[in-house]
C-alpha cells in the first residue's frame, strides 16, 4: 500500500506536533510556513547574539496535554520570579496594578492598589455593583459601557482602558463582550453584579493552574518539536506562502502545486479581536533596571508614551537574567503600528515608563504578533491551533488520532 501523503499548513505548535504523529504512523507530511523558521507564535528571537524568547513566554500549568507533552520532551518548567505589574498615567505616573483582574476589573474593587489609583469615593461607586440589581445583563454589547454603567466612569479610564489598550490597541467600548471575554456574559447572568461575574471567570482559570514557563524559553518546545518532526521524515518548508487550498491540494504564491491530504493548522483570521501589535524585542544595558523597577512590566494610558504596554522578560524569568551579562536586561515594548525611528522611540519610552536614565539600546528586532487574515474554503481538514497552548496540543493530538487509519484499513 502506497504512503499517505499529507500537506500541513502552519508550522507553529499544533502543526509541528501533528506533522510528528503523523510521520511516526508512517505518513509522507510537509509541512509549510510563510515565515523564516518554523514556531508560529512561540518562535524565538536573534538578539543581541542570542536565541531568545518571543511573544509567548509562559503558560498554565493545569493542561493535562502540555504537561505531558513537555514531560515527554524532557523539558524543566520554571515559574516567574516577578509577579507586580503597573499602570502608567496619561501623565506618566507609576501606581501598581491590582494583582487579580480581568482584562482590568479589578476583584476586590476596594483593593489598596484600586484606591491608589482612582481613590476611596470611586472606589465606592464601583462598589455599588454588589449592591445594584442587573436587570438585563443581555443589553451590554461592549465592555466600555458594561464598565462605565456598573463600576463608574473613573475605573473605566484609568484602569480598564489602559489594560484594554495594552491588549487589544483598542477603547473598551471598540470591544464586543463575547469576543474580548468569552464566557463573562453567561456569568453576568448567573451572579447578577459584574465583579462577581468577573471573580467567577478568574476563578475558572486559576483551575487551569498557575502561570509557568519552560527553562531556556518556550521557543524550546517548538524548537525541539522541529527537530524530532524532520528527525522522523517531516519536511518542513519555511518561507513557503499557500496561497490556495483545497482538500487534496494546495497551491503556493509561487505557482508550484502539490498534491495530497491538507491540513490547515493555522487560524482562519486573527485569533483575537482588536489590534495585533507590533513587538519591540530589546536587548538594554542599564544598571538601573536591575532593581526592576516596574516588575514583570506594566501598561500604558493613552498619552505622550507610544508604546502601549512594556515587558520585562528578564526580571520575570530567573534563568534568562542568569544567561545574560551584567546589566543586560531583555524588554518588549507593544505598538500599535512600527516607529518611524524605533531606536530613538523605544529609548524614550523606556526611560517614560521606567524613570531609569541610563538605559542603552544593545540591539532591537521587530517583529508583528498579528496572524495574516486566511480565508480557506469550506471541505479542507482543519484544526483550531488558537487559544492556549495546551488547546494546541489537543487539537493537533485529537486530529492525528482521528485521521490515523485503523487495523482494517492497514490489513486492506
Amino acid at each position: 500500500m502506497s504512503r499517505r501523503r499529507v500537506l500541513i499548513v502552519g508550522a507553529g505548535l499544533a502543526g509541528l506536533l501533528l506533522a510528528r504523529e503523523l510521520a511516526i504512523a508512517d505518513a509522507e507530511v510537509t509541512v509549510f510556513d510563510a515565515a523564516a523558521e518554523p514556531g508560529g507564535r512561540l518562535a524565538g528571537v536573534w538578539l543581541a547574539g542570542r536565541r531568545l524568547p518571543g511573544a509567548v513566554e509562559s503558560f498554565r500549568s493545569g493542561g493535562a496535554a502540555l504537561q505531558a507533552l513537555t514531560t515527554q520532551l524532557g523539558l524543566d518548567l520554571v515559574r516567574p520570579v516577578q509577579e507586580a505589574r503597573w499602570l502608567i498615567g496619561p501623565d506618566q505616573s507609576a501606581s501598581v496594578l491590582p494583582g487579580s483582574m480581568l482584562l482590568g476589573i479589578p476583584v476586590p474593587t476596594m483593593s489598596a492598589e484600586v484606591l491608589a489609583i482612582i481613590g476611596t469615593r470611586a472606589a465606592l461607586r464601583a462598589e455599588l455593583d454588589a449592591v445594584i440589581p442587573m436587570l438585563r445583563p443581555g443589553k451590554y454589547r461592549d465592555l466600555g459601557r458594561l464598565v462605565q454603567r456598573r463600576l463608574g466612569r473613573r475605573m473605566l479610564e484609568e484602569v480598564v482602558a489602559p489594560v484594554a489598550r495594552a491588549r487589544y490597541g483598542l477603547r473598551p467600548e471598540a470591544l464586543a463582550i463575547d469576543e474580548a471575554l468569552p464566557g463573562l456574559r453567561g456569568e453576568l447572568t448567573r451572579r447578577g453584579s459584574l465583579t462577581s461575574a468577573a471573580a467567577s471567570v478568574l476563578a475558572s482559570r486559576a483551575a487551569a493552574g498557575e502561570e509557568v514557563g519552560l527553562r531556556g524559553g518556550t521557543n524550546g518546545l517548538v524548537e525541539l518539536l522541529a527537530e524530532r518532526a524532520e528527525r522522523v521524515g517531516v519536511e518542513i518548508r519555511t518561507n513557503a506562502r499557500v496561497e490556495s487550498v483545497e482538500s487534496t491540494a494546495l497551491r503556493l504564491d509561487t505557482g508550484e502545486q502539490l498534491e495530497g491530504e491538507v491540513i490547515l493548522a493555522t487560524p482562519r483570521g486573527p485569533a483575537r479581536p482588536g489590534r495585533a501589535p507590533v513587538v519591540a524585542h530589546v536587548a538594554v544595558d542599564s544598571a538601573e533596571l536591575d532593581a526592576a523597577p516596574r516588575g514583570r512590566g506594566a501598561v500604558v494610558a493613552a498619552g505622550e508614551i507610544r508604546a502601549r504596554s512594556f515587558t520585562h522578560s528578564s526580571a520575570t524569568w530567573d534563568w534568562l537574567a542568569e544567561a545574560l551579562p551584567a546589566h543586560r536586561h531583555l524588554v518588549r515594548l507593544a505598538y500599535d503600528e512600527a516607529p518611524e525611528d524605533p531606536r530613538a522611540t523605544v529609548a524614550a519610552d523606556l526611560r517614560a515608563i521606567t524613570g531609569v536614565r541610563d538605559a542603552s539600546v544593545v540591539d532591537l528586532v521587530l517583529r508583528s504578533e498579528g496572524p495574516a487574515a486566511n480565508v480557506w474554503p469550506r471541505g479542507v481538514t482543519e484544526i483550531e491551533p488558537r487559544g492556549d497552548l495546551d488547546a494546541a496540543v489537543a487539537a493537533a493530538l485529537a486530529a492525528a488520532a482521528a485521521w490515523m487509519p485503523t487495523r482494517t484499513e492497514h490489513e486492506a
